[in-house]
């Protein structure tokens, strides 16, 4: 497929999917001497989707970003059924690396997708760094190409500074009274199995969810911006799934 028939709306929503759900990423760096360098973080996102890192100061990549901040990320899917990996879909972030602006959401956010950082993520030599994208390159198989606008990542920024105050309560929420509704969205929309899917993060786009193992996304019909929004989109989302799951099982049973 030529690059131009992989349309940029399908492109980006892997690619933020991609982004969104990983937990872990390839992070290039550049040593004392400009030459690449090649080591591996855990990630998680901010509402608006630029992805942050928790790096110590022991590891060579932080000495690197302090001397040159300029750096690249790699996303790469996980296998599917077929064994050649060259299959696999993956995404390349060129920017720069920054602090966090708000330490405490992003302390939040981080937890949320890696719980056992708990136990070190306060120690004086460990940092959350935030991840300024410049350029994005898709690879979503083969001829199957596409550089996107960085924009195309990012939920708008009106839309994520309102849901940003609600990401936190409103995965509690979501986790404490509608598991029903997040193992239909997981298991019907995202085609995963059966399993205790819980919500891990919420923004003017999607929601990510996980059941320890793997994490999910599913977005909305549109951008939300606010808290009537959100339940309805989340609503239409787990009706949408459950209808599934009843044609199916009237498939099924004809």
């Amino acid at each position: 497929m030529k690059q131009n028939e992989f349309g940029e709306g399908n492109a980006a929503l892997l690619a933020r999917s991609l982004m969104r759900t990983a937990h872990d990423s390839a992070f290039g760096t550049l040593d004392a001497s400009g030459a690449p360098n090649v080591s591996h973080v855990a990630v998680a996102t901010l509402v608006e989707g630029d992805p942050i890192i928790l790096v110590s100061d022991l590891a060579v990549h932080t000495a690197n970003i302090k001397r040159d901040s300029r750096a690249s990320l790699l996303f790469v899917a996980e296998m599917g059924e077929t064994a050649d990996t060259n299959t696999r879909a993956r995404l390349t972030l060129r920017g720069r690396v920054a602090p966090v602006d708000d330490a405490a959401v992003a302390r939040d956010r981080f937890l949320r997708r890696h719980p056992d950082a708990a136990n070190y993520i306060d120690f004086s030599d460990f940092h959350l760094m935030r991840f300024v994208p410049e350029a994005a390159h898709l690879v979503a198989g083969f001829g199957r190409i596409r550089d996107l606008p960085v924009a195309a990542l990012r939920a708008p920024q009106e839309a994520a500074e309102a849901l940003s105050k609600m990401d936190s309560g409103g995965c509690a929420h979501m986790n404490e009274d509608h598991l029903d509704a997040l193992a239909v969205m997981a298991e019907a929309l995202a085609g995963q199995p059966a399993g205790h899917w819980t919500a891990v993060g919420i923004d003017p786009q999607g929601i990510d969810m996980t059941d320890g193992t793997r994490t999910v996304r599913v977005e909305y019909d549109e951008v939300v911006a606010d808290g009537p929004g959100l339940r309805s989109a989340l609503k239409r989302l787990a009706d949408r799934g459950r209808a599934l799951q009843r044609d199916g099982a009237q498939e099924a049973a004809s």
